[in-house]
């Protein structure tokens, strides 16, 4: 065994001369077995070993537990830290998650206290098959290559680390029988009551009459895939660089960019893109929520919705997905839009931008999309600028008839979310002049007397 772990040891470079490595110690075999093993290594290591033990208070047999550890690390000096829980206070949270929380809080004020860079887990190669049937069995965050227990991970101010993931339980008894180790048993893990040791009881031992080996492959998949999942996630990154954009309320996805990707790497970009949101809600996402948007993105439906947890919106928008976690009406900032204008210069604010009316005189350019020139003698003032409204018709500029402004919208391409906030100016007998960005009425071209006109320009925002 002990020639497993070093060669495991140096090959993840878990320990540089000169680590300061607190051991979690329950009292059980594994974990005094840790700490017999690197307490043994110290000088071959370089470093220094400490070592920490919770008490549950959950059996009568915790307080002989905690002095069994206490006394093996005073006979060896090894400098020790122990904490009785309190589990009273769970929050309708299980035991489990509480009590695990709780010791890692534990674990990191003493690596702060004492300036230590390692902690050191006796997690195992069979604990790793147990926990990677668990999650295939109840999903887990494939997306997010989190699978299995990692070998390393940022923890505290330093790092986390399991030396003994590539042997067994059975290995490790072994050691520990060989070293004269001796270790205390938890009764709990024999019960059925938990998944865990119902798994490791009934489904574990036929996979290792398959193969002893197992626990190999089962490690060996574990890191491959989060090195993959590493490579995809740095992928899904630059994807999202260049087909997402970051609002106020949330981030908007265009999608005939973003469909030229490989699937693999569209579905790493949403999940990366929820985890974003989801991440400043403290909120959590699953993989069906995943499917949700692509049902929008793969849909025919211009303009669906879906509602995600945690008051989440997403939504499409021709060809943008939205992502919005801002409860707002469709029309926030022109929902009630109606400015009367009488004389100039003027100004008015709307949800594409500010509107600027100003007198002119001269011969006006070529009109543009965010520019109107009318002559001013020909004009019924006030001028009203407002939202569309129900039967609103347009006589264009270079076009016979009316057109609805409806249609004129929906030809453009505008959401149902910007149709009924667009701003739209029309005189004082309602005919409508101009709905900026869309069309402009027939009289836009009229040239007036004494080259005298009311120059009108939007000023759009940056997103409009």
């Amino acid at each position: 065994m002990k020639r497993k772990v070093n060669a495991f040891v140096s090959r993840h470079g878990m320990f540089p001369r000169g680590s300061s490595v607190l051991v979690a110690v329950s009292g059980g075999v594994d974990s005094m077995s840790l700490l017999h093993y690197l307490f043994s290594q110290r000088d071959e290591y370089g470093i220094t070993v400490m070592a920490a033990h919770c008490n549950h208070g959950l059996r009568k047999e915790a307080e002989e537990e905690e002095a069994f550890v206490k006394r093996f690390c005073e006979e060896r000096h090894i400098p020790f830290f122990h904490k009785t829980l309190d589990l009273s206070k769970n929050e309708g949270r299980s035991i489990q998650r509480i009590s695990r929380d709780m010791r890692y809080d534990f674990f990191s004020a003493i690596m702060k206290t004492e300036k230590l860079d390692r902690l050191a887990t006796a997690h195992h190669g069979d604990d790793q098959i147990e926990t990677m049937l668990m999650q295939q069995t109840r999903g887990f965050d494939y997306y997010g290559g989190q699978i299995g227990i990692p070998v390393d991970r940022p923890f505290s101010e330093g790092r986390l680390l399991r030396p003994f993931l590539p042997v067994t339980k059975k290995e490790i008894i072994a050691y520990a029988k060989a070293h004269t180790v001796s270790w205390r048993e938890d009764e709990t893990n024999r019960k059925d009551a938990y998944t865990r040791n119902r798994v490791r009881k009934q489904v574990l031992p036929p996979l290792k009459r398959e193969n002893r080996e197992a626990h190999t492959h089962f490690q060996k998949l574990a890191e491959d895939f989060r090195d993959d999942a590493l490579y995809l996630k740095q992928q899904a990154e630059k994807v999202l660089s260049e087909t997402a954009v970051q609002r106020e309320d949330g981030y908007v996805l265009t999608l005939p960019r973003f469909r030229e990707t490989p699937i693999a790497l569209q579905r790493r970009a949403i999940h990366l893109l929820l985890t974003y949101i989801y991440h400043q809600k403290h909120g959590q996402f699953s993989r069906i929520h995943i499917e949700e948007c692509f049902t929008l993105i793969e849909g025919t439906h211009p303009s669906a919705q879906r509602s995600l947890p945690d008051g989440i919106k997403v939504y499409r928008d021709y060809e943008q997905l939205h992502f919005s976690d801002a409860e707002r009406p469709p029309c926030e900032e022109a929902g009630a839009l109606r400015v009367k204008v009488y004389d100039f210069p003027a100004k008015v604010e709307t949800g594409l931008g500010t509107l600027l009316f100003e007198p002119f005189k001269g011969s006006p350019p070529p009109h543009d999309e965010t520019s109107y020139y009318f002559p001013r003698s020909e004009l019924h003032l006030p001028l009203s600028v407002r939202t569309r409204q129900p039967g609103d018709v347009i006589r264009p500029l270079g076009l016979g008839g009316t057109q609805k402004l409806k249609q004129v919208m929906i030809d453009a391409k505008v959401s149902r979310r910007e149709r009924d906030c667009w701003p739209v100016i029309t005189d004082a007998t309602g005919v409508v002049l101009w709905a900026p960005l869309l069309k402009k009425s027939k009289d836009a071209g009229h040239i007036g007397e004494k080259d005298d006109y009311v120059w009108i320009q939007l000023v759009k925002k940056e997103h409009a």
